[in-house]
């Protein structure tokens, strides 16, 4: 998503797959390291494009930085209009200092609001009324700060809402009249109760501090491309079962389905309705989820999976899980997080995942048998294979 027009889709391409051609175009030009964090892409300047880029920045009043009170202070003095700001506390641990400011003629009409580190000291969101990104970012390492964020309702521009698991945001409980807002990406707290009634919202992620089920309306959200961080224990069977209204959907994260209170029937039925609903998504690229064995051949016929990772909750002790022929015809990074030895129960059959470049194993057992998958001689693409038993990773490359 762009929340500020850079990126347009020419010729009906969407906006993500142009954004990724951007990205990709950067990063063969060597002006941009990629980096990846949990499954999604980030990036990393030198310290000497880091410099150029700042110095062009404040050269053509594409943004400015602020460092202390001080350099806020010498911005509102300005005669032209600030339209991006980016505030870098200092303050640490042994430092009490925050930076301060109030609106003026030069910052009243900030399209983008960018805090890391303590922002206690920020005007009225209300007098920020062109905002259309606001982000808070990780702060320093020493603690967490508390944002209030209850005045966000009134910013009826605002298209980017992040706020990192380093803050504890205060949302207002109601949010509709935000017509425009596309992402809303916040670690902690609770969502607002009228979500679905958001329609342009494209990307809703939460983190797995504030243990939240999906809205139970989750199905009529159509126009949602990611979906991270909800906790199926916590989400009601209609949830689930909305879920494959959501055909629109890249990217999904979900936490475990292991709830001691469920009795086994509902379990069964939430499992169910999950799997179901998820068969549906054809667009899928992007799956993080807990399952059981029985479950993987379904997500094998997803036709445009590149990524999963499966924490998987039990393996027969009788059989092997086979990946057969035609299962997972595009994917290229495939993890497995698991309490068991999975290595000892995985077969690949020639002509099992003809794409796959990277396989990743996280194991949590005392001690690893030694084995290695049998078949992998069949992954013909394969570069890559990790694995990771209690903090120690061996790695080889074919």
């Amino acid at each position: 998503m762009d929340a500020e027009g850079f990126v347009s889709n020419l010729h009906g391409t969407n906006l993500e797959d142009v954004g990724i051609s951007y990205f990709n175009e950067l990063v063969n030009r060597s002006l941009i390291q990629p980096a990846d964090k949990y499954g999604q892409v980030c990036c990393k300047v030198h310290d000497m494009m880091l410099d150029l880029i700042l110095s062009k920045c404040a050269e053509d009043n594409f943004s400015s930085v602020a460092y202390t009170s001080e350099d806020i202070a010498r911005l509102c003095d300005r005669t032209y209009k600030i339209r991006r700001l980016s505030l870098i506390s200092r303050a640490d641990i042994t430092s009490s200092e925050t930076i301060s400011w109030t609106v003026s003629d030069s910052t009243s009409q900030v399209w983008s609001l960018v805090c890391f580190g303590g922002c206690k000291s920020i005007p009225r969101l209300s007098q920020l009324k062109y905002i259309r990104v606001l982000s808070f970012e990780c702060p320093n390492s020493f603690g967490d700060s508390h944002v209030d964020l209850t005045a966000i309702s009134q910013l009826f521009q605002l298209r980017y809402l992040k706020v990192s698991e380093h803050y504890y945001p205060k949302l207002p409980t109601e949010i509709r009249g935000l017509v425009h807002l596309d992402t809303l990406d916040v670690a902690r707290g609770s969502i607002p109760s009228d979500i679905e009634h958001l329609p342009r919202l494209s990307n809703l992620a939460v983190g797995w501090y504030g243990e939240i089920g999906l809205p139970e309306r989750i199905g009529i959200m159509e126009s949602l491309r990611t979906l991270h961080g909800f906790e199926l224990q916590r989400s009601p069977l209609e949830a689930l079962q909305g879920l494959g209204n959501l055909t629109n959907l890249r990217s999904l994260k979900l936490f475990n389905l292991d709830d001691d209170e469920c009795n086994l029937l509902e379990k069964a039925a939430k499992f169910d309705a999950l799997v179901s609903s998820i068969f549906k998504l054809r667009n899928l690229k992007y799956l993080m989820m807990r399952g059981h064995h029985d479950g993987i051949t379904i997500l094998g016929g997803l036709p445009s999976l590149v990524h999963l990772e499966l924490q998987v909750v039990t393996f027969p002790k009788e059989e092997a899980v086979i990946m057969s022929k035609g299962l997972f015809p595009v994917l290229e990074r495939l993890t497995f997080l698991s309490d068991e030895d999975v290595i000892t129960y995985l077969r690949f059959e020639a002509g099992a995942m003809p794409k796959l470049q990277e396989l990743s194993v996280h194991l949590r057992v005392p001690q690893w048998g030694g084995a290695a998958p049998v078949g992998t001689e069949h992954l013909l693409a394969l570069q890559q294979i990790s694995l990771l038993v209690f903090g120690t990773k061996k790695e080889s490359r074919e």
